[in-house]
């Protein structure tokens, strides 16, 4: 189906301000004049506005046109030519998802995220050195301490996450 993106920043954007302000599909389709069932294909990700639907979905929602644009044109490329664009930039295709909604995360929820990051990292380190047979010596009484200190640290981070 052409313009079939479900992962839609467009998409994303448009059902966050829809929320926002408390409208229903049906309500934007007459506030913008397009038919009920393409807003609805739009809001889904199903397809990519044109830029007078976007003109008028912006102007509908009081948002910048130029950044709905923006999405539109970034989809539409993400569309086409997949991660070949990230990786060009020298980014990493795999964390463009989480980069897609860092700035919806508060500074405390990112922090959260990273931390959680490093010590997944830790434990397949040491998950990788026990496997490959290295023997760590550590004389160090609190080792044992830390270890327990981690583990606690990913089950509050899972915790205020549910």
């Amino acid at each position: 189906m052409k313009g079939m993106n479900p992962n839609s920043e467009f998409a994303e954007a448009l059902r966050l301000r829809l929320g926002e302000l408390g409208l229903s599909i049906r309500q934007l389709s007459e506030m913008t004049g397009f038919a009920y069932e393409h807003v609805r294909r739009v809001e889904k990700g199903l397809l990519m506005p044109s830029h007078r639907m976007c003109a008028a979905i912006s102007e509908a929602l009081q948002t910048d046109t130029e950044k709905m644009w923006k999405l539109v044109i970034s989809d539409k490329i993400r569309e086409k030519y997949g991660t070949v664009p990230l990786v060009i930039a020298g980014r990493n295709p795999e964390l463009e998802p989480i980069e897609r909604v860092w700035h919806h995360l508060s500074s405390a929820e990112k922090q959260m995220l990273v931390d959680l990051v490093g010590v997944m990292v830790k434990r397949r380190e040491a998950t990788h050195s026990q496997s490959r047979g290295e023997l760590q010596i550590n004389k160090s009484p609190n080792r044992k301490v830390r270890k327990r200190e981690s583990t606690s640290a990913v089950g509050a981070i899972f915790k205020r996450n549910l």
